[in-house]
């Protein structure tokens, strides 16, 4: 074939080519005369006289496509392709008023009607080939084109590589894109061609019918060639198979005489269609071809086939995934042989090709393996990659992940098509997941515009997804969506290191971009990106950005800037922006210094190209991607710092001639061909085995090794020009969310990632709830749907399985055996390791501990805290990833031993069982922290890093106590990495500790609770969102693997929520992640829930981080820190509320100190010092709850002049003086240790000390101070001596002096002193003059030194303040009683004390002699158990419990001195128990709290409740707190319980709500006895009560005591008559029923639950009113305790609006008083009609916008309720006639578009009644025919029935009917002819259902005579019938 030589530029030869002398020997040049000559072939064409003055100017742009925004002339061809005219002509206007010249087959008007000049065609579309026919022509070059449905843009690019080789190849595409259709071939060749090609490869694109015969005529190819023909494509536009095929094959019909084709003859199609043009033919599976793929292989990124033909053998290697591209390489290959290519040429073409951008490009990235190809997607392609992404080598377990794109189903046959492709996508065994990615209507990808999806269109969305969920076979997970962000988010937490991931899909859909937010790779870089973007305002850049995806700003431009420093800021807006986009800065010659944001991730291809001026760059630390020719002939660029970088593209730094040096990392993975070429100084700086060093030997490029980080920091720092200014861009703060870590190993370090779980708890709500009734047994999956990614994501997932997996039936609380689904669910999520020592364990004995155990490992999740029954085996589960070996250590709490068995809440375990579950317990805490030390040593030897997991805590306690404190510091000196906790169902701070550790300071991260991750248990008492609320606790671990060490561990947390809705039957379970909820589920949260989603983050985070903020004036959370002069003011200025208080330090969070000094809150937590109120009671409570703790964990108590130590307390552990430091004294064991340490510390800063006075009994204490009374000469009284008023009784007080033998002076010494011992945990209380320094052992240095700052001195600082202790003698005790009116009448004091004599009196006993000398002491408690024993109390002995002989025990150990017992109980060695003896002691007991209640005139209400879960008096306590002081026992109605919170009562009580349970036969009796309630609650028995009860009648008897005895002590019963057996008593005198059935009971409540609430209607009997409310609950098993509540509480005299005020509404409200409502209800008048109501009241109120007014009738339904804005005046109409009404009114404001209303006023009405006949019933019309009538009269629709009667003319009744709410009747069968009398009554239905009537109508009616037709007719009926 003949080529074009160099003599086809003469001027003869372009005059030949070039007749008008388009061509100006640079561009194309037009004119408008130019452009007529060529469309209209004649020269006289005369042009509109408008174009007449321009038609020889040169035109600036002539397109058939959008017109860009250009100076100077623009010529535009109005083709309106794939439009319509309605969509394209506003367009089309638009470019015209802009100056547009058209040219259109078409008319335009103006809005004004005026018609738009334009130049007219017949033919647009004729025009534009012909244009497209001369511009090619003007270089005649030979032509190939390539067509087929899939592979062209591939084959075509295949095709340039290769004849590049020989030719000078011209394509349409640029930079990966392809322009295929006659538009864009057209524009492309007119703006980039040019003499300096000879050769055209053509790649030809349809869409719509002839679009390729189109091209076809435009470019007249001398060859062709077709890869296939795929019939299911485009069918929407083609219309049939035929259409499709004509037009791929129209190049036969359409060429040159001498052209031939290339077809590959394994499509059915090519193969039998027959061609007039010569054809060469290719194939794999045909061998008949003229060119066959043979020994397909694919290693690695390579494709490798052997091509045959007849006469030879070639071998073909090419760089590029999938086996298919064998067909587009064939085609090629056949195309270069025929126009004379030789072999080397084809090979070496071959190999020059690589993928670029996002068409098949195979890069790994973050350990993954990311196959891009999502240029186009036919169903071919689709399944072609998927099959070469199942022939992946699977790396390190890798999965393997198709991320698809959903083709847009237009109509139901393309929908079909992509439903039969996800069919057959579903056949691929080996691909794991399928991610369906549907098109985003909100994107706006293609042409800026939004679309919304139709009905139909939506339901044709999810072909594919749906294809493949129908194949039930298929075994593989496939989900669906349209959010790229959230895909993205997915990638980058579920998949790890190994996984291969393909993305397929058309370039619209923007899958691309998933794999740049989820890995940082620069697809979105690339040039396939056509979008309009938002101009840049800012006068330096020129261009536009793009709010992308992630919220990140995507530049694009080019000629920017014309000043030498260019700074790119970190933000534009408040977007960061992290990418520089292609081109942006090219050819920019003035830039001689950049500046980068520090969040640029990567720079585009060509950015910086051509900038010769730039000498020296270095990248920002997130830069992980350099493009294309980046900074390509930079010719002055000398040094370049790209230490983050990890993917150079091609020719990054080509021709930089003067580059010196590169420094690179590890991070470096990817260096693409010709980087540095041409760069000859070039030295590549990088660590010795990087991959960077690698390229640099393979490439022959000078390389120097660095290895430090410190000498990478002085390489990237050295001889940078660095600006003052540059932190002044943009000093706004990086504010993104937590990120998992998924970098590699850099830098000679390791991340790793370690997620934990809080409590996974599978309760009753669950079984019902995930039960698989399709497939049988459990699925939990859905418990991990939403939080999996992270668990899939760490390296290390942990969870705290707090439940059982044995054998049996299924239970839940109290004992959990849960189905070993929930094990498979769990290792589907992406568990590691199951934490699993815990008090639960325990549940299913010891064998559900080993079969615990078996069922988690079968389903590859490690074990930590159970062993495995071997003595080696230390129950740690020890797991590596990246190289790193992580123990996780696991224990649980322990209660106290029971006749030396180890015990669980108090439940003896047997010996196996305990020793298979790692524990520890208070009372044996030193041995079991000794044991713990011992596992943590083995653990280290044995791995990298140790992590322990507590289960630990109180339950419901949102802070740590002092004893999780205490274990957490002795765990992190032995050497534990981090301490993670779990147990209390919310969550608990996270902490850090710093301990000094192999000679190291270091810092462990702790996190004492983590909340639940799966609860469906009972509500706590209060915080009940709390116990919904967990959170994922995440440690991220950076490990230096050259040292060996922990460099830094990071701590992250993402915030759980509970979701569990009520649907039918079951409940909906979810756990929400809430970082991860899109706008669209905050919303429906919010809606729905009580508290936002953001309010449940800050909750969380004030959890998290409580010293964050402080809550309250009276509850804080961190210390006050006292500055100089400002003590004074300390109690005014953060405890306004607590005056009378002297002092409060440290943590009082989890002690909050109220008004009346009592103490709220975990108090064992309380951590600090507490300086006492004037009424004592303060300090009274912590003694009462700290003392038990004394004898194993240190904590500090102040003591004061009415608050002793026990005469009967010794500290259990006292180190006596046989050591040095100790010369005769004794100290507390804690306390010693301190002492010995700062006496070591003081010896070696060369200063002498020592011990003078340490622990002292109280009777040695009473000794020295008489002494000294006597030798002072003052008299021994009670003011002089302080009996157990020291911390020396406790041995935490040590008086220190000055050795002789120091050589410093005192005074120095004593400064020292002062600086010092903070430090080993001491506080300074006095120093004396002889320099004797009495100090008090605190436990904390810090908090030590805390005290200590606020003046050194608590004594000292107490008596400064005397004033405030003016009334200090006469303070309450912890069980003092009011004194009744009688008592204080007769002079006596307002308060008693109870002593040991008072306690005998009242129960009758008398004390006796040995006791005498005890007798008036005071007993600071009573109780029946050993838990937080007071010393001093009083035990009584109660049979019904059990252990109760241990109880006792304990109970004396800890210093309680005397017990009531009915019999004789002796100790463990047969020795009598100090007792004294009655009848029944637990009687006794009970006389003593009855004598309480009284005295304290606290009212009693009792709560039975047929439900587990004890919601009522939680919701009575919120109602009634409104306006009563409440006190509510947090417990579950134990005795021991009972008695504690009777104590607890004060004389401010009103009321006192127990809960009473059924646990044996006679408890709730015998608790009813001891409580005497006033008022009583009964809401249903119990289905499943107790095993201790006989049967079912045994159980019914005692709870029905709880009714007799409250009635017999004259109170009052509410009982629900709903239960059948409670039904029976509604009859009794003062019983009150309750109904959620029966509209008569006294109070029915009628609720439906809305989400979140109850929306509840609760009529009451006897008030004669109706309440409308909402109620913050959601579940329809709670509105029987609603009821009861509001009950009670109306019994109880409360309002309506009281009610609204109570935390259980959902009702925001007004402050109304009773004055006003009382003026409002006098106001209000009505008037009554018979069918309407007019009201009208008063404007009364003050401060609201309008009144609320609503009517009900006698049922109690709503007819209406409005809000009133404007008068006082409403008028109800349509109501019933002689009915009675309810009137409610109340006043509302609207603040903030909120509405708060206040309490109702009411009124009752009676409607009159209607006479007789008042009102005319209106006849319509009247149908008459021969033997029937029809009547047709005007519905009232106030009239419920009419009444229609027929009579004959005389009066005989010939039939009736009713009609009820209708408006015409029929009589049939009547004799023809005759006249009947019709009469129509109206009726209305009253109160009581009875009818009313209101109208009547007579009317005459004679029908048709009966002439022959209807003779006829009545014959054909008669023998039809």
């Amino acid at each position: 074939m003949k080529l074009l030589n160099d003599n086809r530029l003469g001027k003869e030869f372009l005059f030949m080519c070039d007749p008008y002398n388009i061509w100006n020997g640079k561009t194309f040049q037009f004119t408008l005369k130019k452009i007529t000559k060529i469309v209209f072939e004649k020269d006289d064409y005369s042009i509109p006289d408008k174009f007449k003055k321009i038609e020889n100017d040169i035109v600036k742009r002539v397109t058939a496509d959008n017109m860009p925004n250009v100076k100077g002339i623009r010529v535009l061809f109005d083709l309106s392709w794939n439009k319509t005219d309605e969509e394209s002509r506003p367009k089309v206007i638009n470019y015209i008023k802009d100056g547009v010249i058209v040219f259109s087959n078409r008319t335009f008007y103006d809005e004004n009607g005026q018609k738009l000049e334009t130049i007219h065609i017949d033919e647009p579309w004729e025009a534009w080939v012909a244009i497209g026919k001369y511009v090619k022509d003007v270089f005649p070059m030979p032509t190939i084109a390539i067509t087929g449905s899939t592979g062209k843009t591939t084959s075509t690019m295949f095709a340039q590589c290769v004849f590049n080789e020989k030719y000078n190849t011209f394509i349409s595409g640029e930079d990966g894109k392809n322009y295929n259709t006659p538009l864009s071939i057209v524009n492309q060749w007119i703006l980039r061609c040019s003499p300096e090609y000879n050769f055209h490869i053509q790649e030809c694109g349809g869409e719509t019918p002839d679009l390729i015969r189109t091209s076809a005529r435009i470019i007249g190819p001398d060859a062709f060639a077709i890869n296939n023909i795929d019939t299911r494509q485009h069918l929407a536009t083609y219309g049939s198979p035929e259409n499709l095929i004509k037009d791929k094959t129209s190049f036969d019909s359409v060429r040159k005489e001498t052209a031939f084709g290339v077809i590959n003859v394994d499509d059915e199609i090519l193969k039998n269609h027959k061609f007039e043009s010569p054809v060469t033919t290719y194939a794999v599976t045909n061998r008949e071809a003229d060119y066959v793929g043979e020994n397909i292989r694919q290693t690695g990124e390579f494709l490798e086939f052997d091509v045959v033909s007849k006469e030879e053998r070639v071998y073909i290697k090419i760089n590029i995934v999938g086996k298919y591209n064998v067909y587009n390489a064939l085609l090629v290959f056949a195309l270069a042989k025929k126009f004379g290519l030789t072999n080397e040429e084809i090979q070496n073409g071959f190999l020059k090709y690589r993928s670029v951008g996002i068409r098949q490009n195979l890069r790994e990235v973050a350990g993954r393996l990311i196959y891009m190809d999502c240029y186009n997607a036919s169903p071919e392609s689709t399944l072609l990659a998927v099959k070469t992404l199942s022939e992946f080598e699977r790396k390190h377990r890798g999965r393997k992940i198709a991320v698809i794109g959903e083709r847009r189903a237009a109509n139901d046959e393309i929908y079909k098509i992509n439903f039969e492709l996800g069919q057959k996508l579903a056949e691929f065994d080996d691909i794991d997941e399928f991610i369906i990615v549907g098109e985003d209507p909100e994107i706006s990808i293609n042409d800026g515009i939004k679309k919304t999806l139709t009905t139909e269109e939506k339901k044709r969305e999810k072909g594919i997804f749906e294809g493949i969920c129908s194949v039930k076979s298929a075994n593989v997970k496939v989900s669906f969506s349209t959010d790229l962000k959230l895909i993205a988010e997915k990638l980058k937490y579920q998949t790890k290191r190994g996984d291969a991931i393909l993305f397929k899909g058309r370039a619209k859909l923007a899958l691309w971009s998933i794999a740049d937010i989820a890995f940082g790779t620069g697809y979105t870089v690339m040039p396939t990106l056509l979008l309009k973007g938002d101009l840049i305002k800012n006068d330096k850049y020129k261009g536009r950005y793009f709010k992308y995806f992630d919220g990140i700003n995507l530049f694009w431009g080019k000629d920017n800037q014309d000043d030498s420093k260019l700074i790119i800021p970190k933000f534009l807006g408040s977007k960061p922006i992290v990418r520089i986009g292609d081109k942006m800065f090219r050819n920019n010659s003035q830039i001689r210094m950049v500046i980068f944001g520090e969040k640029v991730r990567s720079i585009g291809d060509e950015a910086f190209y051509n900038c010769h001026n730039i000498e020296e760059i270095q990248l920002p630390t997130k830069c992980v991607y350099l493009g294309d020719r980046s900074f390509g002939n930079c010719n002055n660029l000398v040094r370049v710092s790209a230490l983050s970088i990890q993917h150079i593209s091609a020719e990054a730094f080509k021709d930089c001639i003067k580059l010196k040096e590169v420094l690179l990392s590890e991070s470096c993975m990817t260096i693409e061909q010709d980087a540095f070429d041409n760069c000859p100084d070039v030295i590549i700086k990088a660590p010795e085995n990087s991959y960077a060093a690698k390229y640099a030997q393979e490439h022959k490029l000078n390389f120097e090794i660095i290895n430090s980080d410190a000498e990478k920091k002085k390489l990237s720092l050295n001889g940078t020009r660095r600006d003052p200014n540059v932190y002044s861009v943009n000093m706004m703060e990086d504010l993104t969310g937590f990120e998992l870590n998924s970098t590699n190993e850099e830098n000679g370090r390791e991340h790793l990632t370690v997620a934990f779980a809080g409590d996974i708890m599978v309760h009753d709500i669950h079984l019902g709830s995930f039960l698989d009734v399709n497939n049988g047994g459990y699925n939990f999956d859905k418990l991990f749907e939403k939080t999996a990614h992270y668990f899939k994501g760490a390296d290390i997932a942990v969870g705290n399985v707090e439940t059982t997996f044995g054998y049996g039936e299924y239970t839940a609380f109290p004992k959990f055996n849960t189905p070993e689904n929930l094990a498979e669910s769990m290792s589907r999520a992406g568990f590691d390791i199951a934490a699993v020592a815990n008090n639960h364990m325990f549940d299913s004995k010891y064998a559900g501990i080993v079969r615990t155990r078996k069922v988690l490992e079968t389903n590859d999740i490690a074990v930590a805290g159970v062993k495995n029954g071997k003595d080696e085996d230390r129950g740690i589960a020890i797991l590596e990833r990246r190289g790193i070996r992580v123990a996780v250590l696991n224990y649980t709490y322990r209660t106290a031993d029971i006749y030396g068995q180890k015990s669980i809440n108090f439940n003896p375990l047997d010996e196996e069982s305990a020793k298979l579950v790692n524990s520890f317990s208070i009372e044996t805490l030193e041995d079991d922290l000794a044991r713990i030390e011992s596992d943590i040593s083995y653990a280290k030897s044995n791995a990298d890093v140790v992590l322990v997991y507590y289960h630990w805590g109180s339950e419901y306690e949102k802070h740590s106590n002092i004893i999780q404190r205490y274990i957490a510091r002795k765990t992190a000196e032995m050497g534990a990495d981090a301490i993670i906790g779990s147990h209390a169902h919310v969550i608990q701070e996270e902490d850090s500790i710093e301990v000094e550790y192999d000679g190291k300071l270091k810092t462990v991260p702790v996190f004492y609770g983590m909340g639940n991750y799966c609860w469906g248990g009972r509500m706590p008492r209060t915080g009940r969102e709390t116990v919904h609320n967990g959170i994922i606790a995440f440690l991220d671990i950076a490990y230096d693997k050259e040292k060996n060490e922990i460099e830094s561990i990071k701590t992250h947390y993402v915030p759980l929520h509970i979701k569990n809705d009520y649907i039918t039957d079951r409940y909906d379970f979810s756990i929400l992640s809430l970082k991860d909820m899109n706008q669209f589920e905050i919303q429906a949260f919010n809606a729905r829930s009580s508290m936002t989603v953001d309010e449940i983050k800050n909750e969380i985070e004030l959890q998290l981080h409580p010293n964050a903020m402080r809550k309250s004036s009276f509850c804080f959370n961190e210390f006050i820190e006292i500055k100089e002069g400002e003590k004074k003011n300390i109690i005014e200025r953060y405890f306004p509320d607590f005056q009378n208080a002297h002092l409060i330090c440290q943590d009082v969070s989890v002690a909050s100190v109220l008004t009346d000094g009592s103490i709220v809150g975990n108090a064992p937590g309380f951590a600090g010092v507490l300086i006492t109120s004037d009424d004592g009671q303060t300090v009274e409570c912590i003694i009462h709850v700290i003392k038990s703790l004394q004898e194993s964990v240190h904590m500090p108590v102040l003591i004061n002049d009415n608050n002793m130590v026990s005469d009967l307390y010794r500290p259990r552990k006292l180190c006596t003086g046989i050591n040095y430091y100790l010369p005769m004294i004794a100290l507390e064991e804690n306390t010693a240790l301190a002492w010995k340490s700062l006496y070591r510390f003081a010896l070696a800063n060369k200063i002498g000390l020592r011990a003078v006075r340490g622990y002292e009994t109280v009777e040695k204490q009473l000794r020295t101070e008489i002494n000294k009374c006597e030798k002072n000469d003052i008299f021994p009284c009670s003011e002089n001596i302080k009996l157990g008023h020291s911390y020396h009784n406790y041995g935490t007080a040590l008086d220190i002096g000055i050795s002789q033998d120091n050589k410093r002076a005192d005074n120095e010494i004593i400064k020292w002193i002062r600086s010092n011992v903070y430090k080993f945990g001491f506080v300074i209380c006095k120093i004396t003059d002889t320099n004797i320094v009495h100090m008090n052992y605190i436990g904390d240095s810090d908090e030590a030194k805390i005290i200590q700052s606020i003046g050194g001195d608590i004594e000292e600082y107490l008596l400064n303040y005397n004033d405030l202790y003016e009334n200090v003698k006469k303070r309450k005790a912890w069980m003092n009683v009011y004194i009744d009116e009688e008592e204080r009448s007769k002079g006596k004091d307002k308060w008693e004390v109870l002593t040991l004599r008072r306690i005998c009196d009242i129960i009758g006993a008398k004390v006796p002699s040995i006791y005498r000398n005890i007798q008036d002491r005071i007993v600071p408690s009573i109780t029946l158990s050993d838990i937080n024993t007071v010393p001093g109390s009083i035990f009584f002995y109660d049979k019904t419990l059990l252990y109760r002989n241990a109880k006792l025990r304990n109970a004396m150990r800890k210093g309680v001195p005397l017990a009531i017992t009915d019999s004789l109980i002796k100790d463990e060695i047969g020795n009598d128990l100090n007792q004294i003896v009655v009848e029944d002691s637990f009687e006794s007991c009970a006389k003593v709290c009855s004598y309480i209640l009284k005295r304290k005139c606290c009212n009693v209400i009792a709560i039975e409740e047929k439900g587990a879960e004890r919601i009522c008096g939680d919701i009575l306590n919120d109602i009634l707190s409104v306006k009563f002081n409440i006190k509510i026992n947090a417990g579950v109605g134990s005795r021991p319980n009972i008695v504690n919170t009777i104590q607890e009562i004060t004389e401010n009580d009103d009321f006192y709500i127990q809960e009473i349970e059924g646990a044996f036969p006679g408890f709730i009796e015998n608790n009813v006895k001891m409580l005497n309630p006033k008022i009583a609650i009964v809401t249903g028995l119990k289905e499943k009560f107790s095993n201790n009860y006989k049967d079912k009648a045994d159980y019914e008897q005692d709870a029905l005591s709880l009714i007799d005895l409250t009635i017999e002590n004259g109170g009052t019963v509410f009982v629900n008559i709903d239960d059948p057996i409670l039904s029976k008593l509604a009859d009794r005198e003062n019983i009150k029923t309750l109904s959620l059935k029966s509209k008569n009971a006294d109070y029915y409540l009628n609720g439906k639950v809305k989400g979140k609430y109850i929306d509840a209607l609760i009529s009451l009997k006897e008030e004669k009113d109706i309440i409308n409310t909402r109620i913050n609950l959601q579940y329809s098993s709670d509105m029987i305790s609603v009821l009861a509540a509001y009950a009670v509480s109306s019994f109880l005299g409360m309002r309506e609006y009281d009610l609204m005020l109570s935390p259980i509404s959902k009702m925001n409200v007004i402050n109304v008083s009773d004055e006003e409502l009382d003026t409002l209800k006098k106001s209000i008048s009505v008037k009554s009609e018979p069918m309407a109501i007019d009201v009208t009241w008063g404007d009364v109120l003050d401060n609201v916008t309008g009144y609320h007014i609503r009517c009900y009738d006698h049922k109690g339904k709503m007819i209406k309720g409005m809000h009133v804005y404007e008068g006082t005046n409403y008028r109800f109409d349509g109501l019933r006639p002689n009915s009675e009404y309810l009137i409610k009114i109340r006043g509302y404001s609207i603040e903030n578009s909120s509405k708060s209303y206040g309490a109702y006023s009411y009124v009752k009405v009676k409607t009159k009644p209607v006479g007789d006949c008042a009102n005319n019933i209106k006849i319509i019309s009247v149908i008459k025919n021969i033997s029937s009538f029809k009547i047709v009269w005007l519905n009232d629709k106030f009239i419920d029935l009419y009444r229609i009667k027929c009579f004959d003319k005389d009066m005989n009744l010939v039939g009736e009917k009713k009609a009820v709410k209708a408006d015409r009747c029929v009589f049939n069968k009547l004799n023809p002819g005759q006249t009947y009398f019709v009469e129509i009554s109206s009726y209305m239905y009253e109160n009581n259902n009875t009818e009313r009537k209101v109208a009547s109508e007579k009317i005459e009616i004679k029908l048709r005579k009966n002439n022959i037709i209807s003779k006829m007719i009545i014959r054909l009926k008669n023998k039809h019938n």
